[in-house]
């Protein structure tokens, strides 16, 4: 979560002005690093379950599994923007 949080500012500061950070994740490794961007995505197991995290403000969870889950909110999360 930290270094994801210096990545964030640093491009802030390199670009002068904000933008916004997703996180993908499906483990519970992952917290830290959803803690800390703008759209954190959780992304389905194969099996159809998923990782449950608490604490985390505007996670997505996805609806597809692996490869297809990624694309999902890769979509989504462009198509917001």
């Amino acid at each position: 979560g930290m270094a994801v949080k210096t990545l964030i500012e640093m491009y802030s500061m390199e670009f002068k002005h904000p933008f916004k950070s997703m996180g993908l994740g499906d483990s519970k490794n992952d917290f830290e690093m959803l803690k800390v961007v703008d759209q954190p995505i959780i992304i389905r197991k194969k099996d159809g379950n998923f990782v449950h995290l608490e604490g985390i403000r505007n996670l997505y969870i996805t609806q597809n599994a692996g490869p297809a889950g990624w694309a999902e909110a890769i979509f989504k999360f462009v198509k917001n923007q």
